[in-house]
């Protein structure tokens, strides 16, 4: 009888252990379906064990990932590379930069991964892999980069017109008629004022990111501005 009972105890217990852990999963499972960044749980052989919503939404249009393997869910050189020199140990991590190929679109992601205890094989190591989506980050500075580029380049116009004429005023300017001299200073003078017009479109362009002012619309013939650059050429 007492061997009876006994069994019962440690049968009810091992139950109630097992229903702790089930819950203990879904609550941990629920969490991290929560969370923004894309999660991605595999095993050695690179099969996804487990992918939270964002994963799934990002990667496969709302589908399971689990049981499929990672390359064919992230098709990124960087981050086989990543895994290739990752982390060995459980508390070890390591975060770079990776482009995916997905959706005929780059996708840029900042990943991190770490080992953890396995899913399937709680004795077998894992690896958990965390990305957080920076394509708009890198979409904002290939933008920066060609409107730097641009505005290089019309600030380089009128400041190779003024130093010509400038240069050409000094070399010529014991045997320059008046005329021709009005006529460069003139110049000179309408690039100078093109160039401080690129100045004040620049520090509009700083208050419209900072939301602090608006545009003024209206209406601007165009023969003027392509006689002035006719003229200028």
């Amino acid at each position: 009888k007492g061997l009876i009972e006994r069994a019962n105890f440690l049968s009810e217990a091992h139950q109630m252990s097992a229903e702790q852990s089930k819950g203990h999963s879904k609550q941990f499972e629920a969490m991290l379906s929560a969370v923004q960044e894309v999660i991605v749980i595999f095993n050695s052989d690179r099969v996804v064990e487990f992918s939270n919503r964002s994963a799934e939404r990002i990667l496969r249009k709302g589908k399971s990932l689990k049981g499929l393997r990672l390359e064919s869910v992230l098709r990124s050189l960087s981050l086989l590379e990543l895994l290739e020199n990752g982390p060995e140990s459980v508390d070890g991590a390591t975060v770079n930069q990776i482009s995916v190929e997905h959706g005929g679109e780059t996708l840029w992601f900042e990943a991190s991964c770490t080992k953890v205890r396995g899913i399937a094989a709680p004795r077998a190591l894992s690896t958990l892999l965390v990305l957080h989506d920076i394509t708009k980050s890198k979409h904002l500075q290939v933008m920066q980069r060609e409107f730097v580029a641009n505005v290089s380049h019309e600030l380089r116009t009128p400041l190779t017109i003024i130093k010509g004429f400038a240069e050409t005023l000094v070399d010529d300017a014991e045997t320059m008629p008046v005329g021709a001299r009005v006529r460069f200073l003139g110049k000179i003078l309408n690039n100078a004022e093109r160039l401080h017009v690129l100045v004040e479109d620049l520090l509009n362009l700083s208050r419209l990111e900072s939301k602090s002012g608006q545009l003024n619309l209206e209406l601007q013939s165009l023969r003027p501005l392509l006689e002035e650059v006719i003229e200028d050429y």
